[in-house]
């Protein structure tokens, strides 16, 4: 007979035994001790990788999550962690493997499963004319969870089939009454009875007829509480991790991960909630707002939150500052942000806040930041959260926008009371921007160049000029419009030109800049 002990190397634990194909013979039987984790996977679509047992399979997990028996595939990093050593680059599926198959030659009595995850395969257990015992265990996220062919009559008591693609539990050859009652079927409406594969559309699972599932359970036996969104069976500060994660992209909660991450029962899962895990997990609070006979709400002040601004070389690498002000008991937050990629590049997001989970996605192709961080510990007053990292890669000088497009303070939108940041980008030198480094001043070029609705002018002073007028002139001439006229010191300025306050047809026109010892004239263009 094989023995299959919990691995501990180094110190770490639930270090996982990595298979393709596994056969038990009819001379040997394999027991598993508690809390082993074993991982399969296909090499290929057409391939098979499967535990098959053609004796005996004991695996008897223990009742705490450390010690529970799990089969999945390779790539689920939750169990046993990165096993391929990919970080994120792939994620388990349905149908990864092949699954557990009780052949014909097994002995019943020998079969035996309690406590055990079975997931990510193509039948997590398939039964020709055999007879395995199932107790307390998990079919999750399989294509179908017990496939039972031939002259076989299994056992399920108080286990949890859900998410299931096709079924929960398929009795093909319908030579018994397959006994699985006390099971919990992805809801409290029990299974659907149905000859025909489900779509995957529902959280209930199906089964087919000959399956005796009544009484069914409304809690499963490895069903998650409220907050235990890594779906381990505890409440760990890990759990507000994911939720970090979820909100910013770098991962998906499932259907019944979203539903325990929502632990504030409002405006669906946000950084706040990360934060009510952590305050959960520290003592701070004994249970959680969706558990409350009344919901627990916090007041809160006009959170404004602000993006900095400055003026920078081109090439320059920069940091903005981002801050809110009037925060009261202010626990997690989640923003996102917009810029233009063709002018900045995302670096790095540097958290600024002690004693804060954060999390951020960068995405410099669409030009977006996410951000999400928490605390266990509430904030007041005015702060600095983070340093927005860029580099300035605009090809001409110009005026770059860092725009707040979401802001969420706690789970309160305060989106329209956000400040934008503004960065303007120059070259070394001054002048036009053929020849802008022999100039001692000048204008930048108007972008964009033809606009529409709104446009943006950079020029530049230096210590001779005592004054500056720019006015916008049509080709016959005529002032349609003065953009500056007054006393202005050395230094770099920009005017924001747009159609309500300068209504221009569609058509060309001339800028001219003049100070006391300077003038200089563009062309731009006006589509609409």
């Amino acid at each position: 007979d094989v023995v299959l002990p919990k691995r501990n190397f180094g110190g770490k634990t639930n270090i996982p035994y990595f298979f393709q194909k596994y056969e038990i013979g009819t001379s040997a039987s394999l027991t598993i001790n508690p809390g082993v984790i074993c991982k399969f996977l296909k090499q290929s679509y057409w391939d098979t990788s499967y535990l098959n047992v053609s004796k005996g399979l004991i695996a008897l997990g223990g009742s705490t999550p450390d010690s529970i028996i799990v089969f999945t595939s390779l790539l689920d990093d939750f169990y046993g962690g990165d096993s391929n050593a990919d970080s994120t680059k792939t994620f388990p599926a349905t149908t990864d493997w092949s699954g557990l198959n009780f052949a014909d030659q097994s002995l019943d009595p020998l079969c035996k499963l309690k406590n055990c995850i079975v997931r990510f395969a193509d039948t997590g257990l398939n039964t020709t004319s055999a007879s395995p015992t199932i107790t307390n265990c998990s079919f999750n996220n399989n294509a179908i969870g017990a496939n039972i062919t031939g002259a076989s009559n299994p056992t399920f008591s108080n286990c949890d089939f859900s998410e299931n693609h096709n079924f929960g539990i398929k009795n093909v050859d319908k030579s018994f009454n397959i006994n699985a009652t006390q099971c919990w079927w992805g809801s409290n409406a029990g299974p659907v009875l149905s000859e025909s594969a489900s779509n995957g559309s529902l959280e209930q699972e199906y089964v087919t007829s000959l399956v005796n599932y009544i009484p069914w359970k409304t809690t499963g036996a490895i069903n998650p509480l409220m907050g235990d969104v890594s779906l381990n069976g505890l409440i760990q500060a890990y759990d507000a991790s994911l939720v970090l994660k979820n909100t910013v992209g770098l991962l998906t909660l499932s259907p019944t991960q979203q539903r325990v991450a929502d632990v504030s029962g409002t405006a669906g899962v946000t950084a706040f909630d990360a934060s009510l895990i952590l305050q959960y997990v520290v003592g701070k609070e004994a249970t959680f707002p969706i558990n409350k006979v009344k919901k627990s709400s916090v007041d809160l002040l006009s959170e404004v939150l602000s993006v900095g601004n400055t003026s920078v070389n081109n090439t320059d690498e920069f940091a903005l500052p981002l801050s809110i002000k009037n925060m009261n008991a202010l626990l997690g937050t989640n923003i996102k942000l917009s810029f233009n990629p063709q002018y900045l590049q995302a670096v790095n997001v540097e958290n600024l806040l002690s004693s804060t989970f954060m999390e951020f996605n960068i995405d410099n192709v669409q030009g977006k930041i996410l951000i999400a961080m928490a605390r266990s510990v509430a904030l007041n007053g005015d702060r600095i959260l983070a340093n927005l990292k860029f580099k300035a890669i605009a090809p001409l000088s110009t005026v770059a926008e860092v725009y707040v497009t979401q802001f969420l303070a706690n789970e309160d939108d305060c989106t329209l009371s956000a400040i934008s940041g503004s960065i303007t980008i120059m070259r070394s030198g001054t002048g036009l921007m053929t020849n802008f480094d022999d100039k001692p001043q000048g204008m930048a070029m108007l972008y964009p160049n033809p606009f529409k609705d709104e446009a943006r002018l950079v020029y530049q002073l230096d210590d001779s000029s005592k004054w500056v007028k720019i006015d916008i002139f049509n080709l016959m001439g005529q002032n349609i419009a003065t953009l500056v006229n007054k006393t202005q010191a050395k230094g770099t300025y920009s005017i924001k030109i747009t159609n309500i306050d300068y209504p221009l047809e569609s058509g060309t026109y001339i800028v001219k800049m003049q100070t006391s010892n300077y003038k200089e004239s563009q062309l731009i263009q006006v589509n609409k």
